[in-house]
């Protein structure tokens, strides 16, 4: 069973736990709400008590409190003002040596087409401060950001950036990879793509992920197809690979294990053109860092003309587990309903039947173990227009396809859980909880 929840201090928090960073905000990162309108500007972080004080918390409710042993909130690093319009988080953290990495922005303004241009910067965080890393973009549209990290401290960054006129802008995608206690070598220019307004949407999603070797490995999707290509430590770009088709409008995924391993998952739906199509959900396995991606499989076809295009989650143990989660819009056009559902590919073979698991929701994040248990999170929404709900959690045995019942981690309010595994194999989730104003970090272990 998982303990009771503990929180962390409710002015927003990024907890830690056997060394994983699990979760931070500083403006509108992937947990969204858990700093106070005051915090803005500062990276908070929450040094929790290990697995077996958390699991013996008495705490029921992560909002408004401090649990017993939580320890106290401290500025981990102080995000410098730029302007009136302050710094973002485009992506991360990711975990490296002595803190954290992440793909910072300074917002300079709106353009005569009211974008935002921005400078974009690869930095590490630490209790010191920021310690810039690389500038790897001045006065450019950022549209998507990806960031990932190996145990060694290697960072690989991506990101697409649009430039010109908005009715034909022309969208590249870079990346940069920075060997842990050196410089960053980059940025390489990977793709590029016109996006003439109204007839195509150039490049519309990045992924990244990086393995034990420092090799990265980055996916993408143009509006026909999705792409992937692996790099060297060196910055030398391999061969790229067409991994499947993209309907116009794509998000995509991806998971890479230290081994190489890889699962790249991405959902596919026509949006500007008649007739619309459902919004299906597809996914791809690499067995080895030297192999190609095997033949795509369709997950989930969709139902509906109005699917969601929140993009979905994918993950993949060292043993060659592979898991995507996302949703999917059931039920009627007038009246869809958002169910979150799962796969598992056990090693060397396809993905298993659809898990069900929540009626209405949004998924959350997962995580694998290398041995191939898997963490899955995700909230299940029971009020009209609401994004936030019971966060839940499963934990599903090695070469299980077909997950048993969740259990419910806390009765409060939440969203946006993230799933992790600690450094001694301990399944953890933490999530945002807010009621009102009031936000805080909850936290649960698995008791084993």
């Amino acid at each position: 069973m998982f303990s009771p929840p503990v929180s962390a201090d409710p002015t927003g928090a990024a907890p830690v736990l056997g060394g994983a960073l699990i979760g931070l905000s500083d403006r509108g990162s992937a947990v969204s709400c858990l700093h106070a309108p005051t915090a803005s500007g500062s990276l908070l972080i929450a040094p929790l008590p290990g697995p077996t004080t958390a699991a013996a918390t008495g705490a029921t409710n992560a909002v408004g409190t401090t649990a017993s042993g939580a320890g106290s909130t401290t500025a981990v690093a102080a995000l410098p003002a730029a302007r009136a319009l302050g710094v973002d988080i485009d992506a991360g953290p990711v975990t490296i040596g002595g803190g954290a990495a992440a793909l910072l922005s300074a917002p300079l303004g709106l353009d005569a087409d009211c974008s935002t241009s921005e400078n974009l910067e690869l930095a590490g965080l630490t209790p010191g401060g920021v310690v810039p890393f690389a500038q790897l973009a001045r006065n450019v549209e950022v549209l998507g950001a990806a960031i990932a990290a190996d145990a060694r401290g290697d960072v690989a960054a991506a990101w697409i950036e649009s430039s010109g006129a908005q009715v034909e802008a022309l969208d590249t995608l870079w990346i940069a990879i920075r060997t842990a206690g050196s410089s960053t070598r980059g940025p390489i220019r990977l793709a590029q793509e016109r996006s003439p307004e109204g007839l195509s949407l150039g490049l519309g999603s990045v992924a990244v992920g990086i393995d034990g070797a420092g090799r990265a490995l980055v996916t993408y999707t143009t509006d026909s197809e999705v792409f992937a290509e692996t790099l060297d430590p060196d910055g030398s770009p391999g061969e790229r690979q067409v991994i499947g088709p993209c309907n116009e409008n794509c998000s995509v995924a991806l998971g890479e294990a230290p081994n190489g391993r890889a699962v790249i998952a991405w959902n596919s739906q026509s949006g500007s053109t008649e007739p619309g199509s459902p919004l299906a959900v597809l996914a791809s396995v690499r067995g080895a860092d030297d192999a190609p991606f095997g033949a795509r499989q369709v997950i989930d076809p969709g139902q509906l003309e109005n699917g969601d295009l929140d993009g979905p989650q994918a993950a993949i143990a060292a043993d060659g587990t592979a898991i995507v989660e996302w949703n999917n819009s059931v039920g009627t056009n007038e009246d869809p309903d958002s169910v979150v559902r799962a796969a598992i590919a056990p090693a060397g073979r396809g993905f298993g039947p659809i898990i069900a698991l929540a009626a209405n929701g949004n998924p959350g994040t997962i995580a694998v173990r290398p041995d191939g248990e898997a963490l899955i999170t995700w909230v299940a929404i029971t009020q009209v227009n609401s994004t936030s709900g019971p966060v839940h959690a499963i934990l599903v045995p090695p070469g299980d396809t077909v997950a048993p019942r969740g259990v419910t981690l806390s009765g409060a309010s939440g969203d946006f859980p993230l799933a992790e595994f600690t450094a001694d194999g301990t399944p953890l989730v933490a999530w945002e909880a807010c009621v009102g104003n009031d936000a805080a970090v909850g936290v649960s272990t698995h008791r084993r």
